[in-house]
């Protein structure tokens, strides 16, 4: 990963936008971040680090607190990183939660946002979804980016001094070695399925053995054994099947004996036989019966007929009594028809006459209309005029309403103007109560500074002459001095008494020291007093400072007094208006805002004004057009026109209706009359067809007049009983007829069984078969069931056999991968090991120049205690000593070095081995300071020679003397107004 540019916006000591570039920088490879302390320097990785991954780049600061205190509560913090990754360019814009202010000046909490715009324009939006996707295009987790790439203050070493654990999650997303790991899980999860595998089956032998069902007693004295051989009993179990298989087989042949002999003997169709002869011995005697009876039903069956003759004329004596009937009801209807037709005629004439009188009347409505329209319009010019009078007044009470609210918010105005005078007097007071301990503090802080800065001069002056002291040591007689080339040397410096480099180095760091607190003094005085209003002549080297701040806390107390003297006038002013309750209301409102309502209430008071006289116009206009006389005059005019109008409408509509109704009666009776006089000819038409047929049909059934036929008619109601009794004597002649023929067919000449006899044999043969069947059916189950154990015994016998031999292959290689082994070490970590002494073998090469050749690391081969994981664990060679030691054990200095080495040598690992991760840009943050002249100039002479690389490093140092080595840099500079940024190249 290589940044571009980064954007920051309301971020940390920084109020507005700032821009970095560091396109600018890649020329040089290497650049300073510089600056006062609490500028910002260390803010610009953590911006880095948040837009990245969400969190500040150090473990004590929190992402809700990157918010500026320099911003206005309205704005809103936010970071955007342009950077480079696999030579494709994505930018990321993260913002964290926050507080922000609404338009209303309430507060709302603002949720966290993320979004990556992709090289081809697609853009991930959402924290999670930004998270992972940053994390698959650097290859590094945010862990991982802060050992590797970016060193924050004071967690340099986190990576020097890691477990194996720790440095193996870590290079495992480097190196890609999950497959190895997943292979480990891969072997543990089949150790374990093949031991479950063994388990089961055993269980499942056992589960068979307790189904064995033979009564072999050498078979059972095994089972019962603690231990079973299941290849010997498997033998004598199918010897035992073999014997018992014999047996049923002789068991099969007598139940088919049985079975044979009783499947001969059918009582069914004896039964059915006897059945069927005493049936049809028994319908014989039925059928002589019915054939002494067919002469009676003879004689019935002719009585029917003639009476079924009568039932035909009978319906013709119904029709033709019908037609009659019908025509006596057409001839009754059309009689009183032409009774009430001319009645209906008179009526009509009447309503007709009655028509034309209200048709006449309608002719003089439209005059009566118009009248009422003109008293309308004037009442409804009345009520206008009465509306706007009310309108005018409402206006002019509300006209005086916002009077009254614009003085009191005039006055209210003045309050908050007075009040915000008052907070900031009391807010001056308390920064100058503060001043004179800040004043003091400075003071002593320069002058340990100066005396510090003396000693030094003093120290340094000493150890020059120690230099001489040096040379002078190896002068030897007769020899040329190096200095003045004299062969004589009569008076050497002496070395007695003189400060060595150590004690110099020692005095020039207290030094600095002491002046980084007298420098921060100096910023902390210089900003408290820039903070109180316009006191730009107010020297911090002037002697008489804090007389001059006491002088000034005693005009801010009389310039309160005094304000709070005009607020309560106000106040006073306020309550006579009787606007108490908007001093409540008011307090928390801001003079714009009450401005803001003094504006709104002058533009309702023009509205009310032009609308006002615009009322007035209207109601003089008004007046010149209404007529003369009240509005209950003129309403009872038009009243009295609208009853009559009524009256006439209501008039006509009655004799309408009338007419209407009259003509319909007059058409419906003459329609009815026409259609009767119809009827009347088709009835007598019908009544004479009738009349005819009854008469001849009568003629053709034989009777010489209608007497006879009543009296056969009389008969009629016992037809049916009749029928019945005929029909049901000849259905069971014939059933009976069909019964015996099919019997004596069925029987065929047979004689009748002895069913006692062949009852008790069957009973017999069937116990005997049923003893069989039962003994049969035991012994064949017990051989069934023992033959399904012998099968599912061999073939689990078999699968035992190589699943345990498979298991103890797999587990052990388990073990060995799991590193559960003497040295603890798994097979994902050997095979890091390789990565890693590469990694220390490029940080030694470094080391031992950053170090004068004194200190190397290795890698730890010894197992460590207990359980934990090892095989990555570093000790350091030193070399003075020849001993190994731990990493916790180097100072600050020797930890920095060491960690700047390994984290250079893991970047230059990384780009040679792993292509899915780019290290291209390292950050760090402090540590320098810890180094001595020597080994400073070591460490950036390094640092200097991975320009060739193409690598970015950035570094933030207190320490000035680096400003020597590196040109380019970013200059923070600190102010009341929040810190500034600018690149010099």
């Amino acid at each position: 990963m290589k940044p571009i540019t980064l954007t920051l916006h309301a971020f940390g000591p920084f109020q507005g936008t700032q821009t970095i570039d560091f396109s600018t920088l890649s020329d040089d490879g290497i650049f300073l971040i510089t600056g006062k302390t609490g500028a910002g320097k260390t803010t610009v990785f953590d911006a880095i680090s948040f837009a990245l991954y969400g969190e500040p780049s150090g473990s004590v600061r929190q992402s809700d607190s990157l918010k500026s205190d320099f911003a206005p509560l309205s704005e809103t913090c936010w970071t955007e990183l342009c950077f480079l990754s696999q030579n494709e360019r994505y930018t990321i814009r993260r913002a964290p939660q926050q507080t922000v202010l609404k338009r209303n000046g309430e507060p709302r909490v603002v949720s966290s946002s993320a979004a990556l715009t992709l090289p081809d324009g697609e853009i991930v939006s959402g924290k999670s979804e930004v998270d992972q996707k940053v994390i698959e295009i650097l290859g590094l987790t945010k862990d991982q980016f802060r050992k590797i790439v970016l060193l924050p203050q004071g967690e340099f070493r986190s990576f020097l001094d890691a477990d194996s654990k720790t440095r193996q999650e870590i290079f495992r997303r480097i190196f890609s070695t999950e497959r190895y790991a997943r292979f480990t899980e891969t072997l543990g999860e089949q150790s374990k399925a093949l031991e479950r595998r063994c388990r089961e089956l055993s269980a499942a032998n056992e589960g068979v053995l307790q189904t064995l069902a033979t009564e072999d007693g050498e078979i059972r004295s095994m089972l019962e054994a603690d231990t079973v051989d299941l290849p010997l009993l498997t033998k004598k179990l199918k010897r035992s099947l073999d014997l018992r298989q014999k047996e049923a087989e002789e068991h099969k042949a007598r139940l088919n004996k049985l079975r044979n002999e009783l499947a001969s003997i059918d009582l069914k169709e004896a039964e059915s036989v006897n059945r069927k002869l005493a049936e049809l011995e028994q319908v014989r005697g039925t059928l002589l019966e019915l054939e002494c009876q067919r002469p009676g039903y003879e004689r019935k069956k002719e009585r029917a007929g003639r009476l079924r003759q009568v039932q035909t004329l009978s319906v013709l004596e119904r029709q033709m009594m019908d037609a009659k009937k019908r025509l006596d009801e057409t001839t009754v209807l059309l009689h009183d028809v032409e009774g009430a037709l001319p009645k209906a005629r008179k009526i009509f004439g009447e309503a007709s006459s009655l028509l034309a009188q209200s048709q006449r009347k309608q002719e003089g409505l439209p005059t009566l209309s118009s009248q009422i329209a003109n008293l309308d319009n004037a009442i409804q010019l009345l009520s206008e005029c009465r509306e706007k009078e009310k309108a005018l007044a409402q206006c002019l009470l509300q006209s005086k309403a916002l009077a009254k609210q614009w003085e009191i918010l005039h006055l209210l105005t003045q309050r908050a103007s007075l009040w915000t005078q008052t907070d900031i007097l009391r807010e001056k007071q308390q920064k100058l109560s503060v001043l004179p301990e800040i004043v003091s503090a400075y003071k002593q802080a320069l002058e340990a500074a100066d005396r510090a800065s003396a000693q030094y001069v003093d120290i340094l002056n000493r150890y020059a002459s120690r230099q001489a002291g040096e040379l002078a040591k190896s002068l030897r007689p007769g020899e040329p001095c190096p200095v003045c080339g004299s062969r004589e040397h009569p008076a050497p410096a002496s070395l007695e008494g003189l400060p060595s480099k150590e004690e110099m180095s020692e005095s020039h760091q207290t030094m600095m020291s002491v002046r980084e607190d007298a420098q921060e003094q100096t910023v902390e005085c210089t900003r408290a007093l820039s903070c109180i209003a316009d006191q730009g002549d107010w020297n911090i080297h002037r002697d008489d400072l804090l007389s001059l701040i006491e002088r000034e806390q005693n005009a801010a107390r009389e310039e309160e007094a005094l304000l709070r003297k005009q607020i309560v006038s106000i106040e006073e002013e306020l309550c006579l208006l009787g606007a108490e309750s908007a001093l409540q209301n008011t307090n928390c409102l801001s003079t714009d805002h009450l401005a803001a309502k003094q504006s709104d209430i002058q533009s309702r008071q023009a509205v009310y004004h032009a609308k006002q006289e615009a009322l007035e116009a209207a109601l003089q206009e008004l007046s010149a057009k209404i007529p003369e006389g009240s509005e209950g005059d003129l309403t009872k005019q038009r009243n009295a026109i609208q009853k009559q109008i009524t009256s006439i409408n209501e008039e006509a509509l009655r004799a309408q209706q009338d007419y209407q109704e009259s003509a319909l009666q007059k058409d419906r009776l003459e329609k009815q009359m026409e259609t009767l006089i119809a009827a009347r000819a088709d009835e007598t038409v019908h009544l004479r067809t009738a009349t005819e047929a009854f008469l001849n049909e009568l003629s053709a059934a034989g009777y010489l007049s209608a007497e006879f036929y009543q009296v056969e008619k009389a008969e009629l109601p016992s037809l049916p009983a009749l029928e019945a009794e005929v029909r049901e004597y000849e259905d069971t002649l014939q059933r009976n007829q069909i019964l015996s023929e099919k019997l004596a067919a069925e029987v065929g000449g047979k004689k009748p069984f002895p069913l006692p006899e062949m009852r008790q044999r069957q009973q017999t043969l069937s116990i005997q078969l049923t003893d069989a069947e039962n003994s049969f059916f035991c012994l064949q189950s017990s051989i069934q069931q023992d033959e399904t154990a012998l099968s599912y015994l061999s073939k689990n016998l078999a699968y035992l056999q190589k699943a345990d031999e498979q298991f103890r292959t797999v587990g052990t290689l388990y073990k060995l991968a799991a590193g559960m082994n003497q040295k603890n070490l798994s097979f994902e970590r050997f095979v890091l090991g390789g990565f890693f002494d590469q990694i220390i073998e490029n940080a030694n090469l470094r080391l031992l120049a950053l170090s004068s050749g004194r200190y190397s690391v290795s890698r730890k081969h010894s197992k460590e205690k207990g359980r934990r994981a090892s095989g990555l664990d570093l000790e350091v060679l030193d070399v003075y000593t020849g001993k190994y030691r731990g990493t916790n054990t180097l100072s600050g200095g020797e930890s920095f070095l060491t960690s700047l080495a390994l984290a250079l040598a893991v970047a230059d690992v990384i780009s040679a081995v792993s292509g899915g991760v780019e290290v291209s840009t390292m950050f760090i943050d402090e540590g320098f300071g810890s180094l001595d002249a020597e080994s400073l100039e070591i460490a950036v002479e390094s640092l200097l020679s991975l320009r060739e690389s193409g690598r970015l490093i950035g570094i933030i140092s207190h320490v000035q003397s680096l400003s020597d080595f590196i040109p380019a840099r970013i200059e923070i500079t600190a102010s009341p107004k929040g810190s500034t940024v600018k690149t010099v190249c």
